[in-house]
């Protein structure tokens, strides 16, 4: 399904392919992360899971560029003030997801440097580690949608 997209290319060019099939990936991986919760509430959460969470916060941030955590001028309606707690909160819990994702990839991988860098710093590691590690784990996790 995703073959088209091939990590043994220089770290750009596979950033490039990942751009090329935004719409695609977009469903295919916001379908997972979107079960994610209720998963997780029902303890039926597979590894799968946990690649698609991670996969999808990481391509809409750092690979589409899509602004999530966007917050709201603070002062333009007594609303905005909740909504952007609301946005910090969830991009804290997704920083600590990106977190936890890149120790676990440590364990197999102790030598990656990108994900060394995404488990300190989460969300916000450079755009430049998240590539990285992305096309890392592209061709180890693949076979998780494949199949």
């Amino acid at each position: 399904m995703f073959s088209y997209i091939r990590a043994d290319k220089d770290t750009q060019s596979f950033v490039n392919d990942l751009r090329d099939n935004k719409d695609h990936l977009f469903r295919f991986f916001g379908g997972i992360r979107d079960n994610y919760d209720h998963k997780e509430l029902e303890g039926t959460l597979e590894h799968k899971d946990e690649v698609a969470k991670y996969l999808s916060i990481v391509l809409d941030e750092h690979v589409f560029d899509m602004d999530f955590y966007r917050e709201l001028p603070p002062f333009e309606h007594f609303l905005n003030i909740s909504v952007n707690a609301t946005q910090r909160q969830k991009r804290r819990w997704d920083s600590n997801f990106t977190r936890a994702f890149a120790d676990s990839w440590l364990k197999s991988h102790p030598d990656s440097e990108a994900a060394k860098a995404v488990s300190v710093l989460g969300i916000n590691a450079p755009r430049e580690s998240h590539h990285k590690l992305l096309q890392e784990m592209w061709p180890t996790v693949l076979p998780e949608f494949t199949d």
